[in-house]
C-alpha cells in the first residue's frame, strides 16, 4: 500500500471519530449529564481549553513540515514523511475531537462548534495527495534542478 493511500485511510479515520461522537449524543444512545448548567466557571474553563487547543495547534499544524527538524527528517524517506504526516494529522484531531466532545457536553455551546469546525476547515490543508509529498520533500525541486 502506497504511503498516499495510508495516509488518506488515517485522515479519514481521524474526521470520523467525532462524527461517531456525533452520532452516538444526536441518536440518544448515550446520555451524559449536561455539565452546562452546573458552574459558569466549568463552561468558560472548557470553551478556553477548546479556543487555546484550537488557535495553539491549527498554525503549528500547517507549518509543522517546514520546522528543520521535521524537513531534514522528512527527507530522508518516505516512510519518515508518512510518520511526520500521521503525526500532523493526529494533533490536528485533538482539537476537533475535544471541541465535538464539548459541544454535546456543554448542551450545543456554539463556540465549541464553531471551533469543531474551523478545525475541519484546517482539514481541508492537509489533505495528503502525492503532489503534496514531492512539494513538502522538496523532490520537485531536486527533479527541476536535474
Amino acid at each position: 500500500m502506497n504511503t498516499t493511500k495510508i495516509l488518506r485511510l488515517f485522515f479519514a479515520a481521524e474526521i470520523l471519530a467525532p462524527i461517531l461522537v456525533a452520532i452516538i449524543f444526536e441518536s440518544g444512545l448515550v446520555e451524559l449529564d449536561s455539565l452546562s448548567g452546573s458552574d459558569a466557571l466549568v463552561t468558560y474553563c472548557m470553551q478556553m481549553v477548546g479556543i487555546v487547543l484550537t488557535i495553539g495547534i491549527i498554525p503549528f499544524a500547517l507549518k509543522m513540515m517546514k520546522l528543520s527538524f521535521v524537513k531534514r527528517r522528512i527527507q530522508l524517506s518516505e516512510q519518515e514523511y508518512c510518520r511526520w504526516s500521521i503525526i500532523r494529522i493526529a494533533i490536528l484531531a485533538v482539537p476537533l475531537f475535544y471541541n465535538t466532545l464539548a459541544y454535546y457536553l456543554l448542551e450545543f455551546e456554539p463556540t465549541c462548534g464553531y471551533l469543531a469546525l474551523i478545525v475541519l476547515v484546517a482539514f481541508c490543508f492537509v489533505w495528503p495527495s502525492d503532489g503534496r509529498m514531492r512539494q513538502e520533500r522538496e523532490l520537485i525541486y531536486d527533479q527541476e534542478e536535474a
